[in-house]
């Protein structure tokens, strides 16, 4: 039990660390951030929410047509685009991208 309320509070932590870094990140420019699971992208784009900051989402669990609105709103420069490793492939100019490690704050910046 106390095993699973740390993991959860973990990953709380690594929810509200990856906000804080896109927040600052953002100052500077476009920003894609590429996590390693559907769990933590959701988590953070309700976290994002809070903020009223509502990045572009790029994530396989997505139908076609969510995706290619999404897409689109890339291509027409969308501050911030956050999803899982098929985001990677989204053609565009970034400032920043930051690659999140999974069960991590670590991160890899690009």
């Amino acid at each position: 039990m106390a095993e699973e309320i740390k993991d959860v509070n973990a990953k709380i932590d690594e929810a509200e660390a990856a906000v804080q870094l896109i927040n600052t990140r953002l100052q500077n420019g476009r920003v894609l951030v590429i996590f390693p699971e559907e769990r933590i992208l959701e988590r953070v784009e309700k976290r994002l929410a809070e903020f009223e900051i509502f990045p572009a989402v790029i994530s396989s669990e997505m139908n076609k047509s969510e995706r290619y609105a999404n897409f689109l709103a890339v291509q027409n420069g969308a501050e911030l685009t956050i999803g899982t490793r098929s985001a990677a492939m989204m053609p565009g100019e970034f400032t920043t991208t930051i690659v999140w490690r999974e069960d991590s704050e670590h991160h890899f910046e690009i």
